[in-house]
């Protein structure tokens, strides 16, 4: 059953996307099924050589926009262009290799019109499957996953784009993703909603993300690259904490290791 009320609220759904149109389609098909249809769902492909394109069109749905950009610059660059020419009150993002759950938007909606104006995001639990594994994020070690979350995500990240609900306002006071960041924008722009708003978590899987080999995920050096930007970033909070800052100089230990050798 569709919800669709004379004071819900749009929401806009960022979809970048390069080279991705053997997945695409199941990722569009999750949006347009969702229960809650008060959404512009935006796909930016940024620069794509395959039938993307054609995938897109082969949707004849007046909620998706497609904006196509002439050369790769990147899914932070095709996010942002993709917010910036949005017009809904609220903002979600979508990955091509991701699927959501029917309810998921309904839910995520529901939450943030209850509750009050210093919740700045709602996000849901997500079924990650990467080499076989099924693993649920974020995982039952995360102490704290309502409310104010700042000190813990500076531990470490567990929150991923396509989880997030959030307030259009919010995020262009925050500012929208960083474009030196090919890994871990997620968690950066989180920390940095995490400084001003609260976070409200939805514990249920709503969310199934699916790791291509391909994926930009799998790149160990921009990995390391990111820990070490993040830290530059935040070492002022960091600094505060000599647990924290051990923890994170491990992080880039791990990654460094990871990356060479």
């Amino acid at each position: 059953m569709s919800m669709k009320r004379k004071t819900d609220p749009k929401v806009s759904i960022i979809l970048p996307t390069y080279n991705r149109a053997h997945l695409l389609k199941r990722s569009i098909k999750s949006v347009l099924q969702q229960t809650y249809t008060n959404f512009e769902l935006i796909v930016v492909d940024d620069g794509s050589t395959d039938n993307t394109p054609n995938i897109v069109k082969s949707f004849k749905d007046g909620r998706i926009h497609f904006i196509r950009q002439k050369k790769r610059e990147g899914a932070n660059n095709a996010r942002n262009k993709g917010i910036k020419s949005s017009t809904g009150n609220l903002i979600a993002f979508q990955d091509s290799d991701d699927k959501w759950m029917k309810q998921k938007l309904e839910k995520q909606v529901n939450a943030i019109i209850d509750s009050d104006i210093s919740v700045g995001v709602v996000y849901v639990k997500s079924i990650n499957y990467k080499n076989g594994v099924k693993t649920f994020i974020p995982k039952d070690k995360v102490k704290i996953k309502d409310g104010d979350i700042f000190k813990q995500l500076l531990k470490g990240n567990f929150i991923s784009t396509p989880m997030i609900l959030t307030r259009r306002e919010y995020l262009e006071k925050v500012g929208l993703f960083d474009e030196n960041l090919h890994r871990l924008q997620d968690w950066d722009l989180c920390i940095r909603l995490s400084q001003k708003y609260k976070f409200r978590y939805i514990n249920e899987p709503l969310l199934l993300a699916y790791h291509s080999k391909d994926s930009i995920s799998e790149d160990k050096k921009a990995r390391l690259k990111a820990h070490i930007l993040i830290f530059k970033k935040y070492k002022h909070y960091y600094k505060k904490d000599i647990l924290l800052l051990i923890k994170k100089l491990l992080n880039i230990v791990s990654s460094m290791i990871d990356a060479y050798l």
